[in-house]
């Protein structure tokens, strides 16, 4: 707050309208931006088959099992980080990805 020169009610004012977009944009399905870092981007899954050879009961499994499920299409929703924010700053977490790491 003090880095941005808000008091606490116009800081809890700030939180408040930010939330308001996120939801309006998910319940709208629409894109909504975060400034120069990225933006939250719906996208549509077909329905698919889903096949399990495996039963749960209890804490056993029982395989060979052979079941199959329907799931309906749904919208979801990823986080896109925009290439010039990514080119232009470095990201701590993605030094510390195990990707292409050996023992991984």
């Amino acid at each position: 707050m003090k880095e941005g020169g808000l008091t606490y009610s116009q800081a809890c004012r700030m939180y408040d309208v930010m939330c308001k977009v996120f939801e309006e944009a998910i319940i709208t399905g629409s894109k909504a931006t975060i400034g120069r870092v990225g933006a939250i981007v719906p996208y549509w899954r077909p329905p698919r088959d889903i096949q399990m050879h495996f039963r749960k009961k209890g804490k056993r499994v029982e395989k060979g099992v052979h079941r199959t499920f329907f799931m309906d299409g749904r919208f979801d929703f990823k986080f896109r980080l925009y290439r010039r924010f990514m080119e232009t700053r470095q990201l701590k977490w993605l030094l510390d990805m195990p990707v292409g790491k050996e023992g991984s």
